[in-house]
C-alpha cells in the first residue's frame, strides 16, 4: 500500500478557513463597537432633549435635536451621525433614532452577519422625565 501525497492542500484549506473566520469575527466586533458608541450618543441625546423639555417656553423640534446631536457626536470617528427619527410620544417622553454608515460596509463578509449587507448602524433611545 502506497500512501503518497501531500498534506499541503489540507493545510492551505485550513489557513484559508481560519482567515475567513477571523475576518468575520473582526467584522462583527467592529459593528458591535460602532453600535456601542452610537448607543452612548443616542442615550445622551435623548436625556438632553428630555431635560430641555422641562425648561419653560422650550419647544423641541427636529432642528433643535439635530443641533444637540452635532454637539454630542463630535468625538465619534467615521462617517457623520444623522438623526433618523425624533418623536415625542407623550409630554414627558422623548425618543430618538440615530444612524451612521457602517464603517465596514465595503466588506462583503458583513453579509454573513445578517441576510444582507449592513449599510447603516442605527440605534434608538428613549428618555422620560418623572
Amino acid at each position: 500500500m502506497n500512501d503518497e501525497g501531500s498534506i499541503a492542500p489540507l493545510a492551505i484549506l485550513g489557513v484559508m478557513l481560519s482567515l475567513v473566520l477571523g475576518l468575520v469575527v473582526i467584522s462583527a466586533d467592529q459593528v458591535f463597537q460602532q453600535q456601542r458608541s452610537l448607543n452612548t450618543v443616542s442615550d445622551s441625546l435623548a436625556l438632553d432633549l428630555a431635560d430641555l423639555k422641562l425648561q419653560p417656553k422650550t419647544k423641541l423640534d427636529f432642528a433643535m435635536a439635530v443641533g444637540e446631536l452635532a454637539q454630542l457626536s463630535q468625538g465619534l470617528h467615521g462617517p457623520a451621525v444623522s438623526l433618523a427619527q425624533f418623536w415625542q410620544p407623550s409630554e414627558s417622553r422623548v425618543s430618538v433614532r440615530i444612524c451612521q454608515q457602517n464603517r465596514l460596509r465595503w466588506l462583503p463578509l458583513t453579509g454573513l452577519l445578517s441576510k444582507s449587507t449592513l449599510p447603516d448602524v442605527c440605534v434608538t433611545s428613549v428618555a422620560e422625565n418623572r
